[in-house]
């Protein structure tokens, strides 16, 4: 059993077929046209992305989204980490975590950077697991309202 769960958690490579339920169950403020637009657009970037899920019963339970710049091999940023709402605190974000950080290894990544809001839970979540806070940008983040967020910068040595 693991994370309480009868059934094995799975994390692999995203399909298309994922899509729909990423965007009804996970990231809840895109629709399937913007989903899609949002991957085309990281693909026409310098960086080469990676886009995995994690499964229970071949159920997409969280997403896991990173890239590695071309001119900055070395270093990976970690753009999306989600779990679904009802499965959340059971071990699946760090399970996830620690799988991209075996794959990235074999990628001769060293450094694992990502940014998030300031006082939002996944600043406790990244320094749990080991991320190391490096800076701060007042009013980094801002919303579809006009509404600013201080933005917090965190690295993680991949060993």
């Amino acid at each position: 059993i693991i994370g309480g769960f009868m059934n094995e958690i799975v994390i692999r490579e995203m399909k298309e077929s994922d899509y729909n339920f990423i965007i009804e169950n996970i990231i809840d403020d895109m629709n399937l046209e913007d989903f899609k637009k949002y991957l085309n657009d990281n693909s026409k970037s310098n960086s080469k992305w990676y886009y995995f899920v994690s499964t229970i019963d071949n159920k997409v339970v969280g997403i896991i989204f990173f890239s590695i710049d071309e001119t900055k091999k070395h270093i990976a940023r970690l753009s999306k980490a989600l779990v679904f709402n009802k499965y959340q605190g059971k071990g699946i974000f760090k399970k996830m975590f620690n799988y991209i950080i075996e794959y990235i290894k074999n990628l001769s990544v060293e450094i694992l950077i990502t940014s998030v809001r300031k006082r939002c839970i996944t600043e406790t979540v990244y320094q749990k697991i080991g991320f190391i806070k490096y800076g701060e940008l007042p009013r980094g983040l801002k919303n579809e309202n006009n509404i600013y967020t201080d933005e917090v910068f965190y690295y993680y040595e991949v060993k």
